[in-house]
């Protein structure tokens, strides 16, 4: 489970939260929560000690997760369960450039380009997450993202919804469906 991969929030109950721990040695609490059925990037695993109820202590594994809205904490590992992440590519939308696609990096380095990319609308698989700069050398999250064609490569994370949730497209806007006549 370490590593970068995408996993499912899985409570006792369809409509139970878990809230986030922002620190797990010692216990401290988030004011964050995920769902059931949420997705959850994995950012790193840790294990702390718990005491029993009969006494003594247990090991408990904790993962720490990030949610797609950008909250971050810790979460017992018997809560998550591998997924593989279908996203959808958002960039028409998405301001200053309203692109139509993303060209993929090769690697994290901005200078690095495949020549292969991602149409908007289109559904790829998250494979992993990172930090890297842009262009302008700021710090941003992307996603390493496999195409149907198996061809990978990175992308900003602001161009990617996940696929159940993706968002609604602006009143008015013609997908390539309609503007094919289909």
């Amino acid at each position: 489970m370490a590593g970068a991969s995408v996993m499912m929030v899985c409570c006792h109950d369809e409509d139970e939260a878990i809230r986030l721990r922002s620190e797990i040695k010692p216990e401290q609490w988030s004011e964050e929560s995920v769902l059931h059925g949420e997705e959850v990037m994995v950012l790193g695993t840790d294990k702390a000690t718990q005491p029993l109820p009969a006494g003594g202590f247990e090991f408990v594994d904790f993962v720490r997760v990030q949610t797609f809205a950008g909250a971050v904490g810790w979460v017992k590992a018997k809560f998550l369960q591998p997924t593989v992440s279908k996203m959808v590519v958002r960039c028409r939308n998405v301001a200053p450039r309203f692109d139509d696609s993303k060209v993929l990096r090769a690697q994290l380095d901005p200078v690095l380009w495949l020549n292969e990319a991602v149409a908007d609308g289109e559904t790829v698989t998250a494979v992993s997450v990172a930090n890297g700069p842009d262009n302008d050398g700021q710090t941003q999250e992307f996603v390493l993202v496999r195409t149907a064609a198996g061809v990978e490569g990175w992308v900003k994370r602001c161009f990617l919804q996940p696929v159940a949730h993706p968002p609604p497209l602006p009143r008015g806007t013609k997908t390539r469906a309609a503007m094919a006549g289909a």
